[in-house]
């Protein structure tokens, strides 16, 4: 058969192989239309050893043989040279009409790859970028994810969450509910954190079962002086608080006791700032000396003296613990919001437009300041030059001006940076562990919602705070 002709055919003769599409979405209304109307616009076919097979119009071909149409006109192409070339043919053409959901993009990126497309071919003719891929890929290898991205309509990111957490139902229930209030990123931020502490502490319990020590149990509160369990043994008392023995002027070292039969160690965690800048739990090896006096270890002189307290005393102790938890906890699920805003605000920086950004820097002027470089850079991705590079010439501000120079809205923009840095520097929680408390927060989160960012629960209730503050 001749190509590049458009012929009447009977739709019940087309073969409808299989489409990028999973849900056709026959409506009775369409059905109805193609019954009074026919078909206007032709079904794209090409010629196959075993007829005339459909590239593009797998919906109008259906609806027509539901309706009952004896002929629709199909519009003859070249043979396609392989399958993945209909697939991909199939993908563009759908997307430039009623969007393909999250769900038909990854399964024809699955098939792609099954047809032994390299993921840069998929990229490229595809239009994709390979992000967007390798996540769709992933997803499409677990069948969790891909439940989820259909029963609940996910985005593509979303659902690559998903798979991170794939093998914890209670975290994926989690995420998926935390997806409908724009919070993912965040619940996953949280639990990405609690991995890595468990993985931190079991690297110190390991190391500790290896040391001759007596193994006391591991705690998440730092300042105790050990658990219950563990004064069966006697009283313990942490080797920062003793003197050395001779030397009751001198602070104690653990290597002054090593290889001591009362010689003690626990895995503990406190607030801290951690070694990527973070601030959270970090997790460390704490020692202790049991009954240090029957030891011969002596109290160093500015060790807190152990006494009984009074119940007064026990409450405000109690209360004030309490208090410094709840800090705690307020200020490391900021930490966690941050690495969730840091990465939303590079992604803002990429819009081609951002509405109000002037009044915003207006505004945000008058409260920061803005000279926080280093986040500002790596914000709008321009990157320190190496020593060797400024004395060839190429110094930071001859980085910044071809920055400007390259676009005029890229000054703007490196304000708008600026402005943000310095506002980050000013709500995120600091390494004395204490909540922001600022006005800066009240004009700040506030414009990243506006912007689309999702706030988190401490995020949402800093604001409320400041705002109560202010009022």
């Amino acid at each position: 058969m001749s190509t590049g002709i458009i012929k009447q055919v009977a739709p019940t003769s087309l073969i409808v192989a299989a489409n990028v599409r999973t849900d056709t979405k026959l409506t009775p209304e369409f059905v109805a239309s193609i019954k009074e109307h026919g078909v206007y616009v032709p079904i794209t076919v090409h010629e196959t050893p075993d007829g005339l097979a459909v590239i593009d119009g797998q919906r109008r071909t259906l609806a027509a043989v539901d309706a009952g149409v004896k002929a629709v006109p199909v519009y003859v192409v070249a043979p396609l040279a392989d399958e993945g070339q209909r697939i991909v043919e199939q993908l563009v053409v759908n997307d430039h009409r009623a969007s393909i959901n999250e769900t038909e993009q990854v399964a024809a990126y699955q098939q792609l790859e099954l047809f032994g497309m390299p993921l840069a071919a998929i990229a490229k003719k595809t239009g994709a970028t390979k992000d967007v891929v390798i996540k769709a890929l992933g997803v499409a290898k677990n069948e969790s994810a891909l439940q989820v991205l259909e029963e609940h309509e996910l985005t593509l990111d979303q659902a690559a969450v998903i798979v991170e957490f794939a093998d914890d139902e209670k975290i994926v229930k989690e995420l998926v509910k935390a997806a409908g209030a724009g919070q993912i990123e965040h619940i996953a931020a949280k639990h990405r954190a609690a991995r890595i502490l468990a993985t931190e502490v079991a690297s110190l319990a390991a190391e500790l079962d290896a040391e001759d020590v007596i193994r006391l149990t591991d705690t998440g509160n730092s300042w105790e002086p050990s658990s219950e369990a563990d004064k069966t043994h006697g009283t313990w008392t942490r080797v920062d608080r003793l003197g050395k023995p001779g030397e009751p002027t001198a602070h104690l070292e653990v290597s002054d006791v090593a290889g001591k039969p009362f010689l003690g160690a626990r895995v503990t965690r406190d607030h801290m700032q951690r070694a990527d800048g973070s601030y959270g739990l970090v997790p460390f090896k704490q020692y202790f000396v049991l009954d240090y006096e029957a030891n011969g270890v002596p109290n160093f002189e500015h060790a807190v003296i152990q006494r009984e307290q009074t119940p007064e005393e026990i409450a405000t102790a109690e209360e004030r613990a309490r208090e410094r938890a709840a800090e705690e906890a307020t200020a490391a699920a900021l930490s966690t919001a941050k690495t969730v805003r840091d990465a939303w605000i590079e992604e803002l920086l990429q819009r081609k437009t951002i509405p109000g950004v002037v009044p915003f820097v207006a505004k945000m002027s008058l409260v920061v300041d803005p000279m926080y470089q280093d986040l500002a850079l790596s914000l709008v991705r321009v990157t320190r030059p190496t020593a060797a590079e400024e004395s060839a010439g190429d110094d930071l501000e001859a980085r910044l001006m071809r920055f400007v120079d390259m676009n005029a809205k890229n000054g703007q923009l490196l304000l708008l940076a600026g402005i943000i840095a310095a506002a980050e520097h000013q709500v995120a929680p600091t390494v004395s562990w204490k909540a922001p408390s600022d006005e800066v927060a009240r004009r700040y989160l506030p414009q990243l919602a506006a912007w689309g960012y999702g706030l988190s629960e401490a995020e949402q209730t800093l604001i409320q705070v400041e705002a109560d503050a202010a009022a």
